[in-house]
């Protein structure tokens, strides 16, 4: 596997059929360059077409077992010559790959077991939480009643005794009942604020529960995702590796998903071919 960084322009002395190159791909990165990666049997044919070019368009006739033995000589030079100015490098041994593949994996079940577990104890405390909530308000509600059935009583007597005197006129009474009207409803405001202000801590409590739990759901669901990803991956697939290391930056949801999937395998296959000693050329 070869980079072949940004070049000027030689089409004038490209061969008339030139071999199809593979798939290459382009990093969003500010002032980075265009990057082709082309595999040993691509690089071999593209040496041999040049060559071939080259020898037919100025020297017309030359015998073919000529032509081969240039072919082969320039190919051995470029292999020589590209070793010579290359640097050494350490590959990933593939069990290496699939072992921190696996340890990921295992990571990430742990995480959804002990999320699993924390939501069905808070499941647990907050259905606790919303029927304590409810009988604590059914028996302030019940509290107040009987409470309030007095102060009524009370407030209605102090009401009548202000029009005590005063006569028994059709007008005064209408608005001797008005009034009482309107005392009763601001006393039972106030008793349903009392009750809300005693629940209202209670009530804080099942809000923290339900948004943890919450959380809790959503982190659930982004486990599954993983865990169904590393499922259906076939192989060795590099796009299992980036579920848990964001640095190599291949994301699903990443248009260019496929293309970046099939650069990464193809960068992986060349590691590999490395690790074994795999030779250039044929």
């Amino acid at each position: 596997m070869f980079g072949l960084g940004k070049q000027k322009d030689m089409s004038a002395e490209q061969p008339a059929e030139a071999p199809q190159r593979e798939k290459s791909a382009q990093p969003q990165q500010a002032g980075g360059q265009r990057l082709n990666l082309v595999g040993r049997d691509q690089f071999a044919r593209a040496v041999a077409a040049a060559v071939r070019h080259g020898i037919e368009t100025h020297f017309r006739g030359a015998p073919p077992e000529h032509i081969e033995a240039a072919i082969s000589t320039a190919k051995s030079s470029m292999v020589h010559l590209l070793r010579k100015d290359s640097k050494a490098v350490r590959g990933l041994p593939k069990a290496a790959f699939l072992k921190e593949v696996q340890e990921s994996k295992a990571k990430i079940e742990a995480q959804r077991e002990a999320a699993r577990r924390e939501l069905e104890q808070m499941l647990g405390q907050l259905g606790s939480r919303r029927e304590e909530v409810g009988q604590m308000k059914a028996s302030l509600i019940e509290e107040s009643r009987i409470s309030g059935m007095e102060q009524d009583y009370e407030l209605g007597q102090r009401i009548s005794s202000l029009f005590d005197g005063a006569g028994n006129s059709p007008e005064l009474e209408a608005i001797r009942k008005q009034v009482t009207a309107l005392m009763m409803q601001q006393m039972h405001a106030e008793r349903e604020k009392v009750i809300e202000a005693q629940l209202a801590e209670h009530r804080r409590e099942v809000t923290k529960f339900e948004r943890r739990i919450t959380k809790l759901t959503s982190s659930l669901e982004l486990t599954e995702e993983e865990l169904k990803k590393i499922a259906a991956a076939k192989g060795i697939d590099l796009g299992v590796a980036s579920i848990y290391r964001d640095v190599q930056g291949l994301c699903a949801a990443d248009a260019d998903y496929e293309t970046k999937k099939e650069l990464m395998s193809s960068i992986f296959a060349a590691n590999m071919a490395l690790q074994k000693g795999t030779q250039v050329a044929t």
